[in-house]
């Protein structure tokens, strides 16, 4: 049985979805498809005064069709780490076996690898490679910051694990 977590991107200076949000929740909406019974977390807080991230994201899965009831919103989760740490709690009080998670190829490494650290079962709920929207020197650059991020957030987890578990089995 299966949860969908959503992780948070970026939204446009007016509080819209960005191309990542929107390519997120379209991974989000494909696997609810697949698994119309799993209950989704889109996760991202409000920031500058925009709505959340997740609430942008429960619109767009609703306005697709996804039943309201389905949806749980993480509006205080601001980066990967934290999100990961709320969807491994999710995980667990959906009583649901393992996480399908919604984000970016160029992200998902670091996002399954918190969650497998955390003790959540994943599989990724995208394809892998750069899609046709994202543009070659953005998907570059995300790449980059991935591969400075994805040791970062392994040796603050392995240093702050019992304290991030128990976070997530709260």
């Amino acid at each position: 049985m299966r949860a969908i977590v959503v992780f948070g991107a970026t939204l446009t200076s007016d509080g819209g979805a960005s191309a990542a949000i929107a390519r997120r929740v379209r991974y989000a909406w494909q696997s609810a498809q697949v698994w119309p019974e799993a209950p989704i977390l889109c996760s991202g807080a409000s920031r500058y005064g925009l709505p959340s991230e997740a609430a942008v994201m429960a619109r767009l899965l609703i306005a697709g069709g996804i039943p309201k009831s389905l949806l749980s919103l993480d509006e205080s989760s601001r980066d990967t780490l934290q999100t990961a740490v709320v969807a491994a709690k999710f995980l667990r009080q959906e009583q649901r076996t393992k996480l399908v998670v919604c984000t970016e190829a160029y992200h998902m490494p670091r996002a399954r690898m918190l969650l497998h650290r955390l003790g959540a079962a994943t599989e990724s709920g995208c394809q892998a490679g750069r899609p046709a929207d994202a543009p070659m020197a953005y998907w570059l650059r995300m790449q980059l910051r991935e591969a400075l991020a994805l040791p970062y957030d392994l040796a603050v987890v392995s240093w702050r694990l019992r304290q991030l578990r128990a976070l997530a089995l709260a």
